[in-house]
């Protein structure tokens, strides 16, 4: 793990000033020394302790590249649909190879289209006789999920091809329940107004560049519900189905999982197009 970019260090590495919310933590001088470079190498109880603390206060962030992710197949893609049968085939087309796809259809005009689409990338297919919203249809797949994780993604979204992974590299904290990435517009202008080019440019859904952990009094406090992977056994009844419209639907318990940690990672961003669903 490094600490945060904001985090100060004073007093030859005993002094630390930072955190959400911010605070002074006093380290004895062994501790400080193993900061040195602002990283630390978990390697014994002693040091595991230590990271815990600085990643409770919100000073350190894990260095992703080091951990192992759970393998992609232990995730299952619930993704609720209402009609954009073309944009559900370009997110299906985005998905890691081999994955588990569950498209819950929130009863689409054009259902066969979308039907069409599903069978085409190999998807299970989820008809709803009701509409319910996107939030209500994510709870639909989530009951159908067996895996160890459920990744939720709406129809506009593009995921690069090391999303997941580094998404899935946070679950090696056990605390962790739910982890978002950034969200980038596609920087596909096409066709579109100045609004729309704004957008693209400046996505109301970018959080920023800075991990953090999502909590109250946190630099990020929200993220949208455009793309989660969450710990199946910690969604609990998932997401608030009265939240019909937007991106914000969170989950139905706020922190799903006693103790748990929601964290964002912009490390890997991943792309929407102008116009939610």
């Amino acid at each position: 793990m490094r600490l945060g970019h904001a985090v100060r260090v004073e007093d030859s590495g005993t002094t630390l000033i930072g955190g959400s919310p911010t605070r002074v933590l006093y380290l004895k001088p062994a501790a400080g020394r193993l900061l040195a470079d602002r990283t630390l190498t978990v390697q014994d109880p002693a040091t595991r302790a230590l990271a815990d603390r600085l990643l409770d206060a919100a000073m350190a962030e894990p260095i992703v590249s080091t951990l192992t992710p759970p393998p992609v197949h232990e995730v299952t893609f619930v993704i609720p649909v209402y009609g954009r049968p073309d944009a559900l085939d370009r997110l299906l087309a985005s998905l890691p190879t081999g994955s588990r796809a569950l498209v819950v259809d929130d009863v689409s005009p054009d259902r066969e289209a979308i039907v069409a689409v599903a069978e085409r990338h190999g998807a299970e297919f989820l008809p709803l006789d009701v509409n319910g919203g996107p939030a209500r249809a994510r709870n639909v797949g989530l009951g159908h999920v067996t895996t160890a994780f459920a990744a939720f993604a709406d129809t506009d979204l593009v995921l690069d091809d090391q999303t997941v992974p580094t998404m899935l590299a946070h679950f090696a904290d056990p605390r962790v329940a739910l982890v978002a990435p950034r969200v980038h517009g596609l920087r596909d202008d096409t066709g579109l107004n100045w609004v729309g080019r704004y957008e693209q440019a400046r996505s109301s859904l970018d959080l920023g560049e800075h991990p953090a952990l999502v909590r109250q009094r946190s630099p990020v406090s929200w993220v949208p519900a455009a793309f989660l992977i969450g710990r199946t056994t910690a969604l609990g009844a998932g997401f608030s189905a009265e939240m019909r419209e937007g991106k914000t639907s969170t989950s139905s318990g706020g922190s799903p999982m006693p103790d748990g940690a929601s964290a964002t990672n912009p490390r890997r961003p991943c792309g929407t197009s102008t116009g939610s669903a």
